[in-house]
């Protein structure tokens, strides 16, 4: 929700992107470059706290989606209409 995501999660993103500056302990990494996507996203190198809640939403997302690909046609359009009007 919006608490959750344009709150902590993109702050968080941005904030973590911005310090992957050469010079700092985080930019003379270059593990952190090749993977900054992950690092930006707090999968890595992050508290545990953060790792824990980061894999855990993106698993959980990557599962849901892989279940809904799997309903039938009818159950996909209803859950269509129901995520349309939650999102409007």
């Amino acid at each position: 929700g919006y608490k959750g995501f344009q709150r902590k999660f993109s702050p968080l993103v941005v904030k973590r992107s911005f310090s992957l500056v050469i010079g700092t302990r985080q930019g003379n990494s270059v593990l952190n470059f090749v993977l900054a996507p992950l690092y930006s996203m707090g999968l890595m190198h992050a508290t545990r706290k953060r790792l824990i809640t980061s894999w855990s939403v993106t698993l959980g997302v990557a599962t849901i989606v892989a279940v809904v690909k799997k309903l039938p046609p009818v159950w996909r359009c209803i859950l269509d209409a129901g995520v349309v009007v939650g999102l409007s």
